[in-house]
């Protein structure tokens, strides 16, 4: 993979529940690791549902290799939220991971 392609610096942040004082559940997201990646949007979809218009766009991400990133997790590259759907480790070489993304709209 190219470095050049890699000019997005995006944070992976992991799903966390931790308790306060009062010993509630609080539920939050916590910096896993940042990278460079490359954001390329594959689709885009807006569709009718109870009279308000949604929209859906899909994301393929790419960076190198780290292990660790689970579907549960999400990808925040400035104000923009992408939540995990696929992770593909490329021709299993530990070399790139192509992560399969819709975004938080």
């Amino acid at each position: 993979m190219r470095s050049g392609n890699l000019k997005h610096k995006v944070n992976f942040e992991a799903y966390t529940e931790t308790e306060n004082d009062f010993g509630e559940v609080i539920e939050g997201y916590s910096v896993f690791k940042t990278v460079y990646a490359s954001i390329v949007p594959i689709s885009g979809k807006e569709y009718f549902a109870s009279k308000q218009v949604n929209a859906e766009v899909s994301h393929k991400i790419e960076c190198r290799y780290f292990a660790g990133v689970l579907p549960n997790m999400r990808i925040v590259y400035g104000t923009r939220i992408f939540n995990i759907e696929s992770v593909i480790n490329i021709r299993e070489a530990n070399k790139t991971l192509q992560i399969m993304c819709t975004e938080v709209i």
